[in-house]
């Protein structure tokens, strides 16, 4: 992005936008955006947890709603919308040891260049990550960010992607590979990345994706 490259190229730093917030009631629901994911996951987990009772109103007192019967009505249909995904996901919950989700601090030494950050969402049967729809380019290339350093951390639990599959949406596990395997990933990612600061890269994850998950017949 541009704000980084004058960040790291040129040492040069925008000033930041004001968040402009305001005290007035939504008129509708947000339809993309931010807003419209903050949304979706606090649905989500509540209907993953079961703790729906009087959620309407705790929406309304977060601005996340309009009020009255049209807020009413757009949390009834985006309930719809997500509950296939939390039935999934009590389903690979109930299916697991059981226990609570752990935050695994990490730190990588690939030749020298030190890769460290933070693991969330790891569960006794996976390292749990979540998209409420058909997984596209963007959100592998996320998930498999992650489970490449799992497996580089020589971590044995698999990725577990819950998303919206062919046969509905469903905990998906996908097995981790050899720690040298996974570090000599993470290297060739981290040569693209310089390779990316000097000069544009040909990146385009969603088209690619579609590309790659086409079935062929060869």
């Amino acid at each position: 992005p541009p704000g980084q490259f004058l960040r790291q190229r040129m040492g040069l730093r925008l000033p930041d936008e004001i968040d402009a917030g305001d005290d007035l009631d939504p008129l509708s629901s947000p339809s993309r955006g931010l807003d419209r994911w903050k949304l979706e996951q606090a649905v989500f987990a509540a209907c993953a947890d079961n703790d729906t009772e009087r959620l309407f109103e705790r929406l309304r007192a977060r601005a996340m709603l309009p009020s009255g019967p049209l807020g009413e009505r757009q949390l009834t249909a985006l309930r719809a919308q997500v509950q296939p995904f939390a039935t999934a996901l009590q389903r690979w919950r109930e299916s697991e040891a059981g226990g609570e989700p752990q935050v695994h601090a990490f730190e990588l030494d690939l030749d020298g260049v030190r890769l460290y950050g933070h693991l969330d969402q790891l569960h006794p049967g996976g390292a749990l990550r979540a998209r409420l729809a058909a997984l596209n380019g963007t959100a592998q290339i996320r998930h498999g960010l992650d489970w490449l350093v799992l497996s580089a951390l020589g971590d044995p639990r698999p990725l577990a992607q819950l998303a919206l599959w062919d046969e509905g949406p469903d905990v998906r596990l996908r097995a981790t590979i050899p720690a040298p395997q996974a570090r000599a990933a993470l290297r060739t990612l981290l040569a693209m990345y310089r390779e990316g600061m000097r000069e544009p890269l040909p990146y385009q994850p969603r088209s690619a994706w579609l590309w790659y998950s086409t079935p062929r017949d060869d």
